[in-house]
Order: structure tokens, then C-alpha cells, then sequence
């Protein structure tokens, strides 16, 4: 009889791998081959019997180049659900360019979702998105978000140029409305907020001002056809205001019911200022 020391000092076996990974681990694919199958175990009907009388389906097959027994190189793979990736693998990961399309559900085509730069299986760097409702972003990523500089052709005709921060509109940006009119100034998590001005096409006006949750705050309005026009005005005006001191750099100094023409200015200014601080970072 063995004693209770010795069943301690018993060994598990280890577990044995099925037969197909073993397979698979002993081929060591390298290089292109031909279209390769994974399959599962197939649904059965309410009585019992196998859908489509197979008792395997398809599930997942990729075509393209391996190394040590790895996805490397250019591949197109189609998964289980229908979607279709083809483009470049790095450690049987997507890294490099590649292109996604998704099954649709309505009439079973494949649509192009996104076509880019790919890192760890992830969208990231520069690409492109087209988004089910019509809309298009093209620009940067990072981890599957817009982060950074990009634009976004809404499906209504708006257009929006500028900063991204974790999928959300932030920072320096441009919003060209399909009507004509234009905003230009800051934005976080989505909204327009802080320094902004807004220029109205159809009666020539533009509001500059303080922006709070999407809204203009403390803002002035001025009569111009071109914002171009503006600029120019603004600059003239900077060589002549009043208690400018003998430094350019030095700031308007007016407090919270003073001279709102003044303010309009400063605020103005630091658009211009951001919008250039934003074309050098890009160039």
C-alpha cells in the first residue's frame, strides 16, 4: 500500500495537445502557401441533426506567408464572421498596410471599413475610416483612435480639419459648415471650448470670442465679407491701439467688463497664433 508521502510525490502527467496542433507545430510553415483552413465543431438542429449533415464548418482561413510557423509577410485572412483583412502580418499580428472589410448584415457584401497603417493589431498611424452613415476620416491613429492631426467629411457636406485626442475632436481645429459658414478655434472632448471665432456666410458677420460647452460666451460680433479681410483689419489695428506698450509681445490688459473690441482682439490673435503653432508642429 503506498503511503500518503508517496502519492504526494506523485508527477502529473502533462496534458496532452490535440493532434492538429501538434500537426501544426511540426509543419513549421515558412514562406508563401496555400490558403490554410481552421474549422469548428458544426450547430445542430433542435432534433439533433447536424446542420448541412457535416459535423465541421469552416471558420477562419488565411493565404499568404508565413514565418516559423507564424503569419509574416502579406496575407489575406477571412474570419469566421465574414470579415476580410489583406495586407501586411508581423508575428501573427496585422502590422504594417492593410486593408478591413466587415460583412454587412442587410445584403451580405463585403465594406471597406478602414484602409492604413497597422501596429500590433491595431489600427495605428496614418489611415482611412468610412463610417456606415457616409461619413470619411482620414488621418492619424493610435491604439483604434483618432489621435492627432486628421479630417472628417461628415455624409451632410460638414467638414472638420484639425486635432484629435482619444476619438474626440481636441485641440486647434477648422469646422466648414456645408452652409458656407466656418468656425476656427478650440475644441475638447467634442465641443468647441475656450478661444473660437465664427464667421456667418449669409450676412457676412463673424462672432470672436469665448467659447463654453459648444457655445459662444463673451463674444463680439464684426461686419466682414472675407475672413482674410478681418485678419488684415486686425493687423492694422494691433499698430494703433490705445496703452499699447513698447513691447509687441506684451497683451492687452482689459478686464471683464472693459473693452470687449479689445478682447475680441487678443482672442483673435491667439487663434492666429495657434494656427500657425499647429502648421509648424505638421510641416
Amino acid at each position: 500500500m503506498l503511503s500518503k508521502a508517496s502519492n504526494n510525490s506523485r508527477v502529473s502527467k502533462p496534458k496532452r495537445q490535440l493532434l492538429c496542433s501538434e500537426k501544426s507545430a511540426r509543419s513549421n510553415k515558412n514562406g508563401p502557401r496555400n490558403t490554410i483552413y481552421w474549422v469548428k465543431p458544426q450547430h445542430r438542429h433542435e432534433d439533433g441533426t447536424l446542420l448541412k449533415n457535416t459535423k465541421w464548418r469552416t471558420s477562419t482561413t488565411y493565404n499568404g506567408s508565413w514565418k516559423d510557423n507564424k503569419k509574416h509577410g502579406f496575407g489575406v485572412q477571412i474570419y469566421g464572421n465574414g470579415d476580410k483583412y489583406e495586407g501586411m502580418w508581423s508575428e501573427n499580428m496585422r502590422h504594417g498596410s492593410g486593408t478591413l472589410w466587415i460583412l454587412t448584415k442587410k445584403n451580405g457584401i463585403l465594406r471597406k471599413l478602414y484602409t492604413g497603417d497597422w501596429s500590433g493589431d491595431k489600427m495605428e498611424g496614418r489611415g482611412t475610416m468610412y463610417f456606415e452613415n457616409g461619413d470619411k476620416y482620414e488621418g492619424m491613429w493610435k491604439e483604434n483612435l483618432r489621435f492627432g492631426k486628421g479630417k472628417l467629411v461628415y455624409n451632410d457636406g460638414d467638414v472638420y480639419i484639425g486635432q484629435w485626442n482619444l476619438d474626440k475632436r481636441c485641440g486647434y481645429g477648422c469646422l466648414f459648415k456645408s452652409t458656407g459658414d466656418q468656425f476656427e478655434g478650440m475644441w475638447l472632448d467634442g465641443k468647441r471650448e475656450g478661444k473660437g471665432s465664427y464667421f456667418f456666410k449669409e450676412t457676412g458677420k463673424m462672432i470672436v470670442g469665448e467659447w463654453v460647452d459648444d457655445r459662444p460666451k463673451c463674444v463680439v460680433y464684426s461686419e466682414m465679407d472675407e475672413i482674410d479681410e478681418v485678419q488684415e483689419q486686425i493687423h492694422l489695428l494691433q499698430q494703433s491701439r490705445p496703452g499699447r506698450d513698447a513691447s509687441p509681445e506684451q497683451p492687452l490688459k482689459c478686464s471683464a467688463f472693459g473693452n470687449k473690441r479689445a478682447e475680441a482682439l487678443t482672442c483673435f490673435e491667439e487663434i492666429i497664433k495657434e494656427r500657425q503653432r499647429v502648421k509648424v508642429c505638421q510641416d
